[in-house]
């Protein structure tokens, strides 16, 4: 539908099972010749974690897919415990910035902080994969909307873009 896309975007959830390589292979089956054509813009979601261990049915720890590092080569510009899962591009006066919403929500804070700060670009669009605000009950992200949106209003983030809830959503200005 959109043949002079310049990228393409994915906030998370690419594939259904983190560790299963049949799942990425799927993934890249489906985009056909559009992955080795158009670069492509992801951050990881729940779907790209394994959980390593739980209490009483809780995880209480995750893992990020074996398989995401090998198969993407994003800058590595963002926290150092999340490379190539927090980072930023900028382009045609565009700052795109990938935060990660599965772990260390308040250790990019202070990162997030200093790119939109130094950030010469016109527009700034941040994706992620767990909305502050869900569509869908009982999905709540107050964690999340307290580590980033004042930073995201005190620097006018011009577009958020999620994935987690599969649905459309705004607020105003």
């Amino acid at each position: 539908d959109a043949p002079r896309a310049a990228f393409m975007l994915h906030a998370g959830d690419l594939i259904n099972r983190a560790d299963k390589d049949a799942d990425w292979g799927e993934w890249f089956l489906a985009g056909g010749s559009l992955h080795a054509e158009s670069p492509c813009i992801a951050t990881p979601g729940n779907h790209e974690y394994k959980v390593t261990r739980e209490i009483a049915g809780v995880p209480t720890k995750i893992e990020l897919s074996k398989y995401w590092r090998p198969m993407f080569a994003f800058p590595e510009n963002g926290p150092e415990k999340l490379r190539e899962t927090a980072y930023y591009v900028d382009f045609q006066g565009m700052r795109i910035i990938s935060l990660n919403s599965n772990e260390h929500q308040l250790d990019q804070a202070p990162w997030l902080e200093q790119v939109l700060s130094n950030n010469p670009q016109r527009w700034t669009v941040i994706t992620f994969h767990h909305p502050l605000y869900s569509t869908a009950a009982g999905r709540d992200n107050p964690a999340i909307r307290l580590a980033w949106q004042d930073l995201f209003d005190k620097y006018k983030v011009d577009l958020v873009l999620q994935g987690h809830d599969h649905s459309y959503g705004r607020t105003g200005l």
